[in-house]
């Protein structure tokens, strides 16, 4: 185990140094042209430099002080290792394949945010080798084709306006974006489909669109989802409150790819601040996962509109009047009765969140349930046949990776054998607190007194020189 444990040592500490002399080359070699000029510079008889504090600073003195330097930068930036802190073993790879790795719960809580300290390692008996992974997050993929198409007719009858499109041929949609000149409209919007303009197909019926402008909130809804179609003409009734006028109608052809998500186990405790007029909800896990969707339920049967805040705990420090935690905004936007309060956001990784949502003049909304959900992430990894490899993480210093097989994913297999984890082992020992050099504040004075005197007697023998 512990030539094991050397082997991954050196591994590691070879690349660290490829890595570096990749990253420093303009450094080391202006360092040695450097040289190689001051040396010949000393040979043509050039005189020497001043010199300062009795140090010799003769021309070859400083071009060995440029190559010093640009060994001290590369030895400081080298003590940066790149240690992992845990690895998991991987269950035994029966033959040489691919294999899929589910990140477990546990696990997320001791990875750097953008996932980059992942690695695969493989032992035998002669070698270690890294294994190439690809990182896959199941979030739902949405493709669109986008398209404008002018209204080529427009009537009226008993209040209900009508808008008709002609669509090209083959032309699939299945959601249209309305603007109107007009603000401050409420109603709704009815579609049909026809081949010739005489006999129409109900679409779908009696979608809410409104439109609300005033200081304090700004707010419209005018797009209209449906299934997917194929008609050449398409009719939209609307039946609003006031005479409408368009100015633009954006039609779209939506391919989803559904994610893999499942809920996620918490707790939340609402309280509401009257003197701020905000619902304050806080939201706590069991421990750090993955958070990407958030469903709010509300139970209220009047019509709401009410601007929001979703927000993950990024630190804490204690103050003389109690803990102050910082929150970082994930998502922002409106709960409201006209749509399905479901907001999907970048991946984050927490514990605690809240939920912030400001009432204005109105009446608390009554929450009635709150829905969190993750996505699936896996790592898919060709390995070879052994029992021997585990997956490496949680270190400060690893960037991402850099693998042939992110170019070709289209033929890795979606779907392979899964390899499951066993428990997490802590590499790294807990550091011992180091006493201070000097405890007592007396030699504390007493040193800085001393350091204060002899620069005080080197600057005034040097006044005196000149």
């Amino acid at each position: 185990m512990k030539r094991m444990q050397q082997r991954m040592k050196n591994l590691i500490r070879m690349k660290e140094m490829v890595h570096i002399l990749s990253y420093y080359p303009q450094i080391f070699f202006a360092a040695c042209r450097e040289a190689r000029h001051r040396a010949i510079r000393f040979k043509s008889g050039h005189a020497l430099l001043p010199t300062h504090f009795g140090l010799s600073a003769s021309i070859p003195g400083r071009a060995l002080v440029s190559v010093l330097l640009m060994v001290v930068m590369i030895s400081t930036t080298y003590g940066q290792k790149i240690d992992f802190n845990f690895r998991q073993k991987l269950s035994a790879s029966d033959s040489a394949s691919w294999y899929s790795i589910e990140l477990p719960n546990p696990i997320f809580k001791n990875l750097n945010r953008q996932f980059t300290d992942l690695r695969i390692y493989q032992f035998n008996e002669k070698d270690t080798t890294e294994a190439p992974y690809l990182l896959t997050i199941h979030e739902q993929q949405l493709t669109e084709g986008t398209f404008e198409l002018p209204a080529i007719n427009q009537s009226k009858k008993d209040d209900v306006q009508y808008l008709t499109f002609e669509l090209k041929k083959d032309q699939k949609v299945n959601y249209l974006k309305l603007e109107f000149k007009e603000e401050n409209f409420d109603g709704y919007a009815s579609i049909e489909g026809s081949a010739d303009q005489k006999e129409w197909f109900e679409i779908e019926r009696g979608q809410r669109i409104i439109s609300i402008q005033n200081s304090n909130t700004q707010f419209t809804s005018s797009d209209l989802h449906f299934n997917l179609i194929n008609f050449k003409y398409l009719r939209i009734q609307l039946s609003v409150d006031r005479t409408l006028t368009l100015t633009n109608a954006t039609f779209k052809e939506q391919t989803i790819v559904p994610g893999i998500y499942s809920n996620i186990p918490l707790a939340w405790k609402e309280t509401i601040d009257k003197s701020v007029k905000q619902s304050i909800i806080t939201i706590d896990l069991k421990e750090s996962q993955p958070v990407t969707k958030l469903l709010v339920e509300v139970e209220e049967k009047q019509d709401y509109y009410r601007p929001f805040r979703f927000e993950v705990l990024t630190d804490s420090t204690k103050a003389p009047k109690g803990w102050q935690y910082f929150y970082e905004t994930l998502t922002s936007g409106y709960l409201t009765s006209l749509e399905s309060n479901d907001f999907n956001f970048q991946l984050s990784v927490g514990r605690k969140f809240r939920l912030v949502i400001d009432h204005a003049d109105n009446r608390p909304i009554k929450i009635k349930n709150i829905t969190a959900s993750k996505p699936k992430i896996d790592l898919i990894a060709r390995l070879q046949t052994g029992n021997n490899n585990y997956l490496y993480y949680g270190s400060n210093y690893a960037g991402q990776p850099n693998y042939d097989l992110v170019v070709f994913k289209d033929k890795i297999p979606t779907e392979a054998p899964l390899l499951s984890l066993s428990t997490e082992e802590k590499l790294t020992k807990e550091k011992e607190p180091v006493s201070a050099l000097i405890e007592n504040k007396l030699w504390l004075w007493l040193a800085m007194g001393l350091i204060i005197g002899l620069l005080g007697f080197f600057t005034i023998r040097m006044m005196g020189k000149k």
